[in-house]
């Protein structure tokens, strides 16, 4: 009998370990469940990273573009020369025009005197 009472023992022990595993297995799934995604939650979050990862290669697209459009160190250096020779007409030009400045008005005052003297009826 004395074997019958241990192995009633034994049973109840092993008894208590498989409700203490199965508590400590519940607990932990629910634990487990709480701190990683949910398959909703993961699926929003991927299809706005997805989102986002879209807008991002339309950006990249647009400043390959624009790169790809933009002059090289040649063309910037052939615009710089030709800026500086046009600076250099402009500054001609300015010239010429102030000359012209001046000649009009030498011309002006004998003009307008011609055109008073016409007016008045050449009195």
């Amino acid at each position: 009998m004395t074997d019958l009472s241990t192995l009633a023992d034994w049973s109840r022990v092993i008894s208590f370990l498989i409700t203490a595993a199965q508590l400590l297995t519940t607990v932990g799934i629910i634990y487990l469940g709480s701190k990683f995604v949910g398959r909703k939650d993961c699926d929003r979050k991927c299809k706005a990273h997805e989102d986002e990862v879209a807008l991002l290669r339309d950006k990249l697209q647009t400043v390959k573009d624009t790169q790809a459009a933009a002059p090289t160190g040649r063309e910037i250096s052939a615009i710089k020369e030709q800026l500086g020779d046009m600076a250099g007409d402009i500054k001609a030009l300015r010239v010429g025009a102030e000359a012209n400045a001046d000649a009009m008005k030498r011309i002006e005052r004998p003009l307008n005197l011609l055109l008073e003297h016409e007016l008045s009826g050449g009195k």
